[in-house]
């Protein structure tokens, strides 16, 4: 998505100020993010861990972030219907290496982290 994004899309739209893209990316960044709002960050646990999500056609993580994500979302619905289609078409694109028979698997990395409330 990042890719096709950054590939295709104007990135200069008018978004309300957000958190940094991966802001729980690293152990500590999460650990210091977690202590300034009140958890315990000596009990923090972090581990990550790759999931796969399963898609029933190559178009379906575009219409997911398109209609369900955030930050992203945003920037698809400020693109012209021309960039649209080079952005759904990159990404179709990239997931065809993802197919499985009649599904498409796409690897994903999550963190989970637990941790306790002061």
């Amino acid at each position: 998505m990042n890719d096709a994004v950054e590939a295709h899309a104007n990135l200069d739209v008018r978004l309300p100020e957000g958190p940094p893209k991966y802001l729980y990316g690293e152990r500590d960044e999460c650990r210091q993010a977690l202590q300034r709002v009140g958890f315990d960050g000596t009990s923090l646990k972090y581990e990550t861990r790759t999931v796969e999500w399963h898609h029933p056609h190559a178009g379906y993580y575009f219409e997911a972030e398109r209609n369900a994500g955030v930050r992203t979302a945003g920037i698809l619905a400020r693109q012209s219907p021309e960039t649209l289609k080079a952005i759904r078409i990159a990404i179709e694109n990239g997931m065809k290496r993802y197919e499985r028979g009649d599904k498409f698997v796409l690897p994903m990395a999550a963190h989970v982290v637990v941790v306790s409330k002061n």
